[in-house]
């Protein structure tokens, strides 16, 4: 391999862990809204067919050295579904994460059965265990790249591709108030070298704690407010140095608009504003919520600002109410 090959290859691998020191995987500030993609176990937890798109644009505005601009974007499609009576859900989720030149798409298949636990605190508790199973590709654009000698014959040039099977598993409890879960993403061992040898980039392990918990304010009043209190710790097992924590809070007032905060570990902060259509537990409800990241540390190395949007509409496919007791009427009685 000549070294001008070899440079660009290892460039790229360190623009892949560019985007959070203690994981790979996108990252997004919207996570609450986004627990597929983090945890396999989540398929199908709330019952319903459920579909979610969201986008973020990372650093908006940064142009480096790529003719396509820097800005990491990303995409994620989900679609979950829970059937109550054989305790399952399943769920499947595409990625399209573009970096410069780097492309990484995924797309996976979860399953999760869930465990009822009885009624904790006057809301009914399950335990979920899932797995996910998919395939994972790298895709370099090497025209992407500025050469300082355009002439150079030595410079690499085209669109390389390699694909790798995935998998992940994951727990998570899920209640009416606490809701938590532990995942592990890119079990199997993920190496990318492109036919290259002596220069691989490894996909590494990312390990995700996620933890939150629903205070009602005012429950019964008019205007009703729910305060959510979350966390989220990311973490690569062979190195515990490099974990990273985003934590932060939601209001919903009304269950229907709703506005939160959050703070990312030595990077930046957030503010998420959103609606909530239709909160009839019956019907269909849509949601839209906006994202906006101001990062307040490395501003040399990175664009001030990120933007993200989410959509979601779910669809209670089969709504059992508790059946009602019909009271006797003695008619004639004399």
């Amino acid at each position: 391999m000549n070294n001008t090959w070899r440079t660009i290859l290892i460039f790229t691998f360190f623009l892949n862990g560019m985007a959070l020191q203690a994981q790979q995987d996108a990252q997004f500030s919207q996570y609450m809204f986004n627990q597929l993609f983090i945890n396999p176990a989540y398929a199908g937890v709330d019952g319903k067919l459920s579909f979610s798109l969201i986008h973020r644009t990372q650093w908006a505005g940064l142009n480096p050295t790529f003719d396509n601009g820097g800005s990491p974007n990303t995409q994620v499609l989900s679609i979950g579904y829970g059937n109550k009576r054989f305790r399952s859900g399943v769920g499947l989720h595409f990625v399209n994460d573009m970096i410069g030149p780097l492309i990484n798409r995924e797309a996976q298949l979860s399953y999760a059965y869930h465990v009822p636990l009885g009624s904790r605190n006057g809301s009914d508790a399950k335990l979920s265990i899932g797995v996910r199973g998919g395939i994972y590709s790298q895709t370099i654009d090497f025209d992407q790249f500025r050469a300082l000698d355009p002439d150079d014959r030595l410079i690499q040039s085209g669109v390389l591709s390699q694909t790798n099977s995935d998998m992940a598993a994951g727990i998570y409890y899920h209640s009416n108030t606490f809701f938590g879960g532990l995942s592990m993403s890119h079990i199997l061992p993920q190496r990318f070298d492109f036919g290259q040898e002596g220069s691989e980039g490894v996909l590494a392990n990312n390990v995700y704690l996620l933890a939150g918990y629903n205070i009602s304010v005012g429950n019964g009043l008019k205007r009703n407010l729910t305060i959510t209190p979350s966390i989220l710790v990311k973490a690569i097992p062979t190195n515990l140095s490099g974990y990273s924590f985003d934590v932060g809070a939601i209001a919903t007032l009304n269950d229907k608009f709703f506005g939160g905060i959050s703070y990312r570990q030595e990077e930046s902060a957030s503010i998420i504003l959103g609606v909530r259509l239709n909160k009839d537990v019956k019907k269909p409800t849509l949601q839209i919520a906006y994202g906006f990241d101001y990062v307040f540390i490395g501003q040399d190395a990175k664009s001030p600002t990120s933007h993200e949007i989410s959509v979601s509409y779910k669809i209670p496919l089969f709504y059992h109410e508790d059946p009602k007791a019909n009271t006797p009427r003695y008619n004639n009685v004399k």
